[in-house]
Order: C-alpha cells, then structure tokens, then sequence
C-alpha cells in the first residue's frame, strides 16, 4: 500500500464528514418535498412524465448524483494536498502567485491563446513556454500587473515549483484557453520553464477509463494533453508515488461501503 495508514485515515474521516453534510442536506431537502408536493422539483426542472414512470429513488438519484458530482472537485483539491505533504517540502491550496510582465510578452500571450481558440494548437506546450520565458527576460518597455489562483501549489524539496489547476474531467474550450493564459502569466512571472517550474492542468479521472486514450474534444483541441495535463493516476501518482490512485480509490470504496445504508435510506424517504 503507498497511502500510509495515517493519510488514508485522513482521507477516509473527510469523506465521511462531507457525505454527512450532503446526506443532511438532501434529508431536509426531500422531506420538505414530500410534504410540499407541489413543489416537489425546482421551477425549470418539473419533469411529470419521468415522475409518473419512474420511482422517488430514482429520480432522487439522479438529483443525488449532479449535487454529488458538483461538490466532489472539491474533496478532490482538499485529499490532493493530504497527499503531497508527505512528498513535497510545501503544499498550498488556493496559493497566489503575483507579479508584473512586459506589456509585449502579455499580449503575446493573448495572440497565443487567441491562436489556439481559432484552432492552430500548439504541437509542444514546452516550447511555447519557452518562448514566453525568453521574450520575458529580453523584453523592455512598460510593465503589467498579473495575479493568478492555483487550486495547488507544491514545492518540492529541491526548489521545484509545481502548480496545478484542477478540474472537471470534460472542460469546455474556455476553461482550456483561461488555464493556458493564467499558467503563461506564472512561466513569465517566475522567468522559469519546466522543470524549475512546471504548470499543470489536472483531472482527477479519466472518463473513457484508466489506461484508454483521453478523448475529449475540447481538450483535445484547445490543450497538449501530452505535456500540459496529468489525468486520473498519472496525476494521482505524481503527487504521492506509484500506486496512489489504487490506494486512493480503495479508500472511497471503503466509505461508500460504510454510508451505504445511509445514502439508500436517504433516497427512499
């Protein structure tokens, strides 16, 4: 096992605290449903043909899950961090990297992400980075504030900078085109490329399964998923050594187990 006892400890005892925040919520949330039946779904959401056909668990499960699923990234940030302190010499959620950048190299930036958005992706994030770093230390002229918010930042213990932005498994083409332009503003500010600095997007899973190709379109198209993301184990890993997304997984297993009954009970109110 690479999760040591005291980590998976850690994790399991958050996750049994967070479901138990969302299982009371959604316990208030259906008894006032059922007794105030005519607004028993939200206005917008009223499906009376699924509501006749289906049972309460169902369509209670289908509501369960988006909630679940939308509050998840973040059980995902918190347990990435409870990861890496064992690994690495500094681990900060939500870390602020602030600065100033020639005005060439920040429209530069622009033209570059404006560029992916009208389809000519880069072939080598490493080299646009590289290219950023470089305008960066020759540039001259006038100077503009940038400030940036990282869902993790580690630092490793031979100086190494890490930063992360963690996201859904599926991102729409704007969430790819802020990302690449926020990590841009990082390499100028910091005036370093990989492995001094290194800037990731990371998913916390694969959705066409572990080991298959990422296939998503926009991401496809608007990242170098290649150099630019670490998706499902190979992120996992990264942060607390080969095995990590086993163990880790095994240890959602184990609370699923555990609030089993509670969920079901909770679906059949």
């Amino acid at each position: 096992m690479t999760l040591s006892n005291s980590i998976a400890g850690q994790i399991e005892a958050d996750m049994c605290d967070w479901l138990d925040n969302i299982l009371e919520k959604k316990k208030s949330e259906y008894a006032k449903a059922s007794i105030d039946v005519g607004h028993a779904e939200p206005i917008g959401q009223i499906k009376p043909f699924h509501k006749a056909l289906l049972p309460k668990s169902f369509t209670r499960m289908s509501s369960f899950e988006r909630s679940f699923s939308t509050l998840l990234g973040k059980s995902h940030e918190r347990h990435s961090a409870i990861i890496a302190k064992s690994r690495f010499a500094k681990t900060e959620l939500q870390h602020k990297t602030e600065g100033t950048i020639y005005e060439s190299v920040d429209t530069e930036i622009s033209d570059e992400v404006e560029r992916i958005n009208k389809g000519h992706t880069f072939s080598n994030y490493f080299d646009v980075v590289e290219k950023i770093v470089n305008m960066e230390e020759r540039g001259s002229g006038n100077r503009v504030s940038r400030s940036v918010n990282s869902d993790l930042y580690l630092k490793s213990h031979d100086g190494d900078e890490i930063f992360f932005e963690i996201k859904t498994s599926k991102p729409s083409k704007e969430q790819c085109l802020n990302i690449t332009r926020k990590h841009l503003w990082i390499h100028a500010m910091r005036k370093l490329v990989q492995p001094k600095v290194k800037t990731y997007f990371a998913m916390a899973y694969n959705p066409y399964g572990e080991g298959n190709e990422y296939r998503h379109s926009f991401a496809k198209r608007h990242l170098d998923i290649e150099r630019q993301t670490l998706i499902g184990k190979p992120y996992w890993d990264y942060l607390g050594g080969d095995g990590t997304y086993e163990d880790l997984l095994d240890v959602y297993r184990r609370v699923g187990i555990t609030k089993s009954k509670e969920i079901n009970k909770i679906l059949e109110i």
